[in-house]
């Protein structure tokens, strides 16, 4: 008599499926559905995990990481800014100087000092790249609402049970 081997499923890679919602954000339902799971399997293994904990801290980390760099930028480009400044200062004196000894008649040394203040005025009106802090300021302001995002997910679901409701048979009143 032959034995009939029983079936077994595949073996669940649960850190596989981690990696991939700590990696994604991706909901319990769209795990279930693409591993081919029940949301319940997802959702006591998740809580086991303590996935939505772990998701919440790795967002906080990435937010800190983007603040860190941003500031870190923010204080590169304020001191060559300041440098910057600083030097236009120096070489406004010496045009300054120059602009002084330099007799009315010699129209070429005005001509070059004249373009030489426009270059300077222009250097003296830096300003900060605008277009790389409002990038920064995005992702940072993005990190924040995914975390929310999360936070309000993380709220328990909870079931209500409804009572029946049955129609009255011929003869009963409500």
């Amino acid at each position: 008599m032959e034995r009939k081997r029983k079936r077994t499923a595949p073996k669940t890679d649960w850190e596989q499926i981690e990696r991939d919602f700590l990696a994604s954000g991706m909901s319990y339902r769209a795990l279930a559905e693409k591993y081919g799971l029940s949301l319940s399997a997802v959702q006591k293994r998740a809580a086991a995990g303590h996935w939505q904990e772990r998701l919440l801290e790795l967002r906080r980390e990435e937010e800190r990481s983007a603040q860190s760099r941003t500031e870190k930028i923010l204080e590169l480009r304020e001191s060559r800014r300041a440098i910057l400044l600083n030097t236009a200062d120096d070489l406004l004196e010496k045009l300054r100087q120059a602009l002084d000894q330099l007799e009315p008649e010699n129209t070429p040394a005005l001509a070059s000092l004249t373009r030489t203040l426009k270059d300077l005025r222009e250097l003296q009106g830096l300003r900060k790249d605008a277009l790389d802090l409002e990038e920064q300021q995005a992702r940072i302001e993005k990190l924040r609402s995914e975390i929310r995002k999360t936070e309000e997910e993380e709220a328990p679901a909870g079931v209500l049970i409804l009572p029946e409701i049955r129609e009255p048979e011929d003869g009963e009143t409500s």
